[in-house]
């Protein structure tokens, strides 16, 4: 039998968690306004809305961020709604060639979770780019880029350029001069 992904372990534990009354509290507090005069739903339920484009409901993921940094459960709840994100990024990095699949995934959930838990929070318009470059240092793709410098040829010849610009606005340089700038 083989293990779950990490992925799927976070999954399968925010699952279980998902039934504790630490996680009707929570579900409590992230529940839409809409929905205070009714039964509150459960938290599974929570993470399971979705908006009309089909992506996860962003009213929850942001509630979610804001108490993330304090609350674990809350963090992992985000996380667990951020999956398709969270592939993406694996995804990517497993293109580059220089991490296993599996390595990915785990380095991946790293970053979420250093992301989601910084005080503050980031927004949903950062979050993404966070744990993207998190990911990229957790697993040394910016460290391994090496520059190529080749020493240009002797007959290369750089074109010159058609005129001086500065001393094509000698007004602009004079007014620079006279203002303290220059």
């Amino acid at each position: 039998m083989t293990k779950p992904s990490p992925l799927q372990s976070l999954a399968n534990h925010v699952g279980m968690l998902a039934r504790s009354p630490d996680a009707a509290a929570l579900a409590a507090r992230m529940a839409p306004p809409k929905t205070t005069g009714r039964d509150h739903p459960d938290l599974a339920a929570l993470l399971s809305r979705r908006d009309a484009d089909g992506h996860p409901a962003i009213r929850i993921q942001e509630r979610l961020a804001k108490e993330a940094p304090e609350n674990p459960l809350a963090a992992l709840a985000l996380l667990s709604m951020l999956r398709g994100d969270l592939e993406v990024v694996r995804d990517r990095l497993v293109r580059s060639g220089r991490v296993n699949p599996l390595d990915a995934e785990a380095d991946t959930l790293a970053a979420a979770w250093e992301v989601v838990t910084r005080r503050p929070p980031p927004n949903r318009w950062e979050r993404g780019d966070a744990i993207w470059n998190v990911a990229r240092r957790v697993t040394r793709i910016r460290r391994r880029c090496t520059v190529v410098a080749e020493p240009l040829p002797a007959s290369f010849d750089p074109a010159e350029p058609e005129r001086d610009w500065l001393g094509r606005a000698p007004a602009l340089l004079a007014a620079a001069e006279a203002g303290g700038v220059l």
